[in-house]
């Protein structure tokens, strides 16, 4: 009888009753950008892809190097700057994705220098290979190297690009090791630091 009744309900003499549509509107919100804590499982979920792409960019960063210096009678650029101008290479190339840079931006070439050189913010790396040659670098020289805390997760450390155009990983402990050469003046550290 239940059955029957529903039937006469809706029968076709009957306009079945129409639906008002309720939308509900449901904010989501990240924290991420209040609370770097709270980005932590996501960013760590980011830190292979990014490591491989910091490598990239070290990578190319030796191409150019190696490009300023064949053009230069085997002197290496006095600075990154030189790669912007001379080697068309991109500013977005001297940013680690894992780090918080930014990059220079300008309508011309000059502009671009211009912001890459008025802030740190601009680079995420530290060029070491300003007064090198091509005839005297030697695969152990550093060209170029992250700082230390770009890379989160386990194990931490960093990138460096060397005077052959290899790019390693060196984890936290060799790599305070190795920037502690480096910023004494030591380039190319000594083998324990560094075994190409």
């Amino acid at each position: 009888m239940i059955f029957l009744d529903s039937i006469r309900r809706f029968s076709p003499r009957r306009p079945i009753p129409a639906l008002k549509p309720t939308i509900y509107y449901v904010p989501v919100v990240s924290a991420a950008p209040l609370c770097p804590e709270c980005a932590g499982p996501l960013s760590r979920a980011r830190e292979p892809a990014n490591r491989v792409k910091c490598a990239s960019n070290l990578r190319e960063i030796g191409q150019a190097i190696l490009m300023y210096a064949q053009d230069h009678g085997g002197r290496f650029p006095a600075g990154f700057e030189h790669l912007i101008t001379e080697e068309d290479l991109s500013s977005n190339v001297f940013l680690c994705p894992s780090g918080i840079g930014e990059r220079a931006a300008g309508a011309t070439t000059q502009e671009v220098v211009q912001s890459f050189l008025a802030d740190p913010i601009h680079c995420s790396y530290v060029y070491a290979g300003a007064n090198l040659t091509r005839a005297t670098t030697t695969p152990a020289h550093v060209l170029a190297y992250e700082p230390l805390g770009n890379h989160v997760g386990n194990p931490q450390g960093i990138h460096v690009l060397h005077g052959d155009g290899t790019v390693r990983w060196y984890a936290a402990p060799q790599a305070k090791r190795l920037i502690g050469e480096l910023t004494a003046g030591q380039n190319p550290p000594r083998a324990t630091v560094v075994k190409p």
